[in-house]
């Protein structure tokens, strides 16, 4: 998919038209798994989760498009993991249990 929406654009519209549909699968999965840690209290009341989702899949097709272009894995794992943080504004009382730090967003494993 990252191939075909970076190398085609919009210009020719049968491809346009699947690139299109599986971003807004990608989509509603990262909107709702955001709204499902937002329910169990992992992530700040105010966050937005459709706009949280729209940051994420950005983040996650610009790793694909670094990927491709041959960055190294552990730079590219570095962006995934800041692009969690900055949607992860945890809800302050998890922080305050030490199970997330103050700051950090969400627990990412390496």
């Amino acid at each position: 998919m990252c191939n075909t929406a970076v190398e085609l654009g919009p210009a020719d519209e049968a491809p346009v038209r699947v690139v299109s549909a599986h971003f807004r699968r990608l989509h509603a999965a990262l909107a709702r798994a955001l709204r499902n840690a937002k329910r169990r209290g992992e992530l700040s009341p105010g966050l937005e989760p459709g706009r949280g989702a729209d940051f994420l899949l950005g983040v996650l097709q610009g790793a694909f498009v670094l990927v491709r272009g041959g960055q190294h894995p552990e730079t590219v794992s570095g962006i995934l993991r800041s692009g969690l943080r900055a949607v992860g504004d945890v809800h302050p009382w998890l922080a305050s249990r030490g199970r997330i730090p103050p700051g950090r967003g969400l627990p990412m494993r390496r």
